[in-house]
């Protein structure tokens, strides 16, 4: 008897629940109408195209936009865009952030507002955060180091060499912090070890992926590949590095008295990746705060 009941009470409300269903989707609550991107291609904005554009999105049923001001790909050089075969010719509108496009991006909160769409925006022009504001000190970095071998036992005083491939500044200076500097008493058989195994890929100095066998995807298992390990393959044991931060002054000379054996000794800093906004719009490019 209980069974029946329970039986006849989904029967009674199933098609309650499929015509509160139907409804739903019909007429769904704003909490899950769609949201999506908008694009302010080389800054070819105008009121007129904002007031279309959004009163459009409102009529479809969209509930809300981003604002993603970037410039165009490929196809898009110099004012000129193929489409479909054809040449259209256009020229870039305001700049990012200047105080047109700033108008006008104020503009189109007003008129998103009146609609009751949600608004927001893109933190930057194009792909990865940056621009003309970004300073080499907020750009992305990457950890470098130089390397100079000496015999002890001695009592050093020298210049540390620079890394390599550091960013350079607008007044022609390079871009370096330092960060520490050790000395590796090395062993014996040091000159032997081989080098970790795509360590420009690992330590991010390079985008430069291969691709899988089947010549599909990016092979990522350069970052996760375990190397077998081998007995006494190694430069130096931990015991015997030694941090001579303190022994180098703000201009990388150092003094230290070497210990008897062979180091290795490794000027660490950091200087930024060169790393620029890539398919920002005209004005918006600059030095990239992330990768």
């Amino acid at each position: 008897m209980k069974n029946h009941i329970i039986l006849l009470f989904l029967l009674l409300s199933f098609p309650v629940s499929a015509q509160l269903s139907e409804s739903l989707f019909l007429s769904p609550p704003d909490d899950v109408r769609p949201r999506v991107f908008w694009w302010w291609l080389e800054g070819n904005i105008s009121k007129e195209g904002i007031l279309f554009d959004l009163s459009e999105m409102k009529k479809t049923g969209i509930r809300g936009a981003i604002v993603f001001d970037a410039g165009s790909s490929g196809y898009y050089s110099g004012g000129k865009v193929t489409y479909h075969n054809s040449v259209l010719r256009t020229s870039p509108g305001p700049g990012f952030m200047s105080n047109e496009w700033r108008e006008l991006f104020q503009y189109a909160c007003h008129v998103a507002d009146s609609l009751e769409l949600e608004l927001s925006m893109n933190i930057t022009s194009g792909w990865n955060d940056g621009g003309p504001w970004i300073s080499p000190e907020l750009a992305a970095k990457k950890l470098v180091w130089s390397e100079i071998h000496v015999d002890g036992a001695q009592h050093l005083s020298i210049n540390l060499p620079l890394p390599d491939k550091l960013l350079k500044m607008p007044d022609g200076s390079v871009f370096f912090r330092p960060v520490a500097t050790i000395a590796l008493k090395l062993t014996d058989g040091s000159d032997s070890v081989k080098p970790l195994e795509n360590i420009a890929i690992k330590a991010v100095h390079s985008i430069n992926i291969p691709k899988t066998s089947a010549g599909i995807g990016f092979d990522w298992d350069v970052f996760l590949k375990d190397e077998p390990p081998v007995e006494n393959d190694c430069h130096a044991l931990l015991n015997d590095v030694v941090d001579i931060s303190d022994n180098v002054d703000a201009d990388g000379n150092l003094l230290w008295n070497v210990p008897q054996g062979k180091y290795l000794i490794l000027r660490f800093g950091y200087t930024g990746t060169g790393i620029t906004v890539s398919t920002h719009s005209p004005g918006a490019g600059g030095l990239a705060s992330t990768i």
